[in-house]
């Protein structure tokens, strides 16, 4: 009976695993900016406002509306709504889950729908979208 128990346990706590959703983006999607879904405090999260990925001041950071990947006006940016190289969403193993993007001609994938959301609703102001956005992570 405790074997059984046990192997229960076991089943749904790797269930309860979830891939970690990791955003790469420049031409080549070879620039790592950020993990999705990762814990507000972790270092590599894009919701941790002090960490290189999450904060408006980072160059690495698509929360940053000077750097490349944060201005809507960059190619790479998942803020262009023309844009044609937006970051692309993989998990560690390498699975893809898309594009990034607000851009509804490239991408209508639960995350980019997501981001279109927190985007409208934050009104453009990049703080505002990723505290909306990172509330619903």
């Amino acid at each position: 009976m405790a074997k059984i128990f046990s192997i229960c346990v076991l089943l749904l706590l790797a269930g309860d695993v979830e891939a970690q959703l990791l955003l790469y983006g420049g031409e080549n999607s070879d620039q790592f900016l950020g993990c999705l879904n990762c814990g507000l405090v972790e270092d590599e999260s894009v919701c941790n406002e002090f960490g290189p990925y999450g904060n408006e001041m980072s160059r690495t950071s698509i929360w940053n509306r000077l750097s490349r990947y944060g201005n809507r006006n960059s190619r790479v940016s998942p803020w262009n709504r023309i844009g044609s190289s937006p970051p692309i969403v993989v998990d560690r193993e390498g699975n893809d889950y898309g594009l990034f993007t607000i851009n509804r001609a490239e991408e209508n994938s639960q995350l980019s729908i997501l981001l279109r959301n927190a985007y409208s609703a934050g009104n453009n102001d990049l703080t505002r979208v990723r505290d909306r956005f990172c509330r619903q992570f």
